[in-house]
């Protein structure tokens, strides 16, 4: 009798079915394109152009990241099936992996909501730290900045200004805020940076 052929994947042991393979990794091959299963991941061209391009990359400028980003404006690639934010990924593979877990990618250039990706412009800060870089930057989300505003820095003045002559209520009824917003504001416990 002659010899078996066996299948050709390494370690299967099976009897050869066709194209070399048992008929459990025919039938694989046959449904998922690739005889183990899942064909291997192709790298795509975002993938290509972060490691051709952005891990290099060595120039001054900020190098804007030109596939998807997020609602922020930061750059996203997804890595190891779960999408992330380039900045840190750069920031990772530029510097090492972040002190602690709460470190953040912090901008140089204060252009990260740009897209920025430039490594050079990249490292890890507290967010402490990051939120000061903001402030130097002018994108801090304090005060009129954030997106949740109902007063601005020239009605907070005034508010205070006035805090000795009017009753809180009087205040919040003229600025159309609640007394406790009013509170939080006269006692610093909001809008500190004013």
């Amino acid at each position: 009798m002659a010899d078996k052929v066996l299948c050709s994947i390494e370690n299967c042991g099976k009897v050869h079915y066709a194209r070399g393979w048992c008929g459990k990794h025919y039938m694989r091959w046959y449904t998922h394109g690739h005889p183990t299963g899942r064909a291997p991941k192709r790298e795509t061209e975002c993938q290509r152009y972060y490691r051709e391009v952005v891990l290099p990359h060595t120039g001054d400028d900020c190098l804007v990241w030109p596939f998807s980003r997020g609602s922020k404006g930061y750059g996203q690639l997804r890595r190891d099936g779960k999408v992330k934010c380039v900045a840190r990924l750069v920031c990772e593979d530029a510097n090492g992996p972040p002190p602690l877990p709460t470190h953040e990618a912090a901008h140089e250039c204060g252009n990260g909501h740009l897209g920025c990706c430039n490594p050079r412009h990249l490292s890890w800060k507290t967010p402490v730290e990051n939120q000061k870089d903001r402030v130097r930057h002018g994108t801090s989300n304090r005060g009129e900045g954030s997106g949740n505003a109902l007063l601005t820095d020239l009605v907070v003045r005034q508010i205070r200004a006035n805090k000795e002559r009017l009753t809180k209520d009087q205040l919040a009824a003229r600025y159309g805020v609640s007394r406790r917003c009013i509170f939080s504001v006269v006692t610093r416990r909001s809008w500190r940076h004013i």
